[in-house]
């Protein structure tokens, strides 16, 4: 028999890849770089630099857009633009007084002088009551005459229903109000004369008049009255004003 010729052996050339084996690391190791922000101005001292750098620099800016943004300094600008009417002629200045001057006591009993009272020992002292001053009103349109007292201490515009009734004038009776004096004592108004027109020789004024139903007066004038007026008092020792 004939034996069959064995193939001749040969390598195969298709080229085989070699992988390296990997080292592994332990997993710290990829976050060993640390990172951080960092800006070259900064410091303590360079945003206080920079922000009087910034409020010392110039810009061009047009004066209506300035007024825009500052109603402040276009408010200065109109009030030393503006044209202003101003009265012509002299005017005479008051000045307040917080406290309280001593008089000299000669020169007030050479002034005054049975209308002082003194004591033993000479001081000047104050009398038990002195009478109120009054001033007189006219009701425009009638013929109709008020003595009205000045107390400056009430609060309020007060006259009784009797003199109301002589004005004829409509009353509203939907504006009560209590009043309460100095002794704790309480009337209850009758209702309110509203804007009423009152002539003290300069000229109608218009006052806001309480009504009560009994009163020895004919109308009190108040510190609203003495505010409304602007007016400015002098008292003297023997009770004239």
């Amino acid at each position: 028999p004939i034996n069959p010729v064995p193939a001749a052996a040969y390598n195969d050339p298709t080229p085989v890849a070699v992988v390296p084996s990997q080292t592994t690391y332990p997993a710290s190791a990829h976050n060993q770089n640390q990172y951080c922000y960092s800006f070259p101005l900064r410091g303590e001292a360079a945003p206080k630099c920079i922000m009087e750098h910034i409020l010392e620099t110039s810009i061009a800016l047009p004066v209506k857009e300035l007024f825009a943004v500052a109603p402040e300094f276009h408010k200065q600008f109109r009030d030393i633009t503006m044209v202003k009417c101003i009265t012509t002629h002299k005017i005479e200045v008051v000045y307040e007084v917080n406290e309280l001057t001593s008089c000299d006591p000669q020169q007030i009993m050479c002034e005054y002088g049975d209308c002082v009272i003194c004591s033993d020992d000479g001081s000047i002292i104050a009398h038990h009551t002195l009478p109120l001053c009054c001033i007189e009103a006219k009701v425009p349109g009638t013929n109709i005459t008020i003595n009205c007292i000045l107390d400056s201490g009430s609060e309020i515009v007060v006259m009784p229903r009797s003199i109301w009734e002589k004005i004829g004038l409509p009353l509203h009776s939907d504006h009560l109000m209590t009043m309460m004096s100095a002794n704790m004592s309480k009337d209850t108004t009758v209702g309110i004369l509203e804007n009423l027109k009152l002539d003290f020789g300069a000229g109608p004024v218009m006052l806001q008049v309480q009504v009560i139903e009994h009163a020895n007066f004919n109308m009190l004038l108040s510190h609203l009255f003495i505010c409304l007026m602007s007016a400015v008092t002098n008292d003297y020792p023997n009770g004239r004003q």
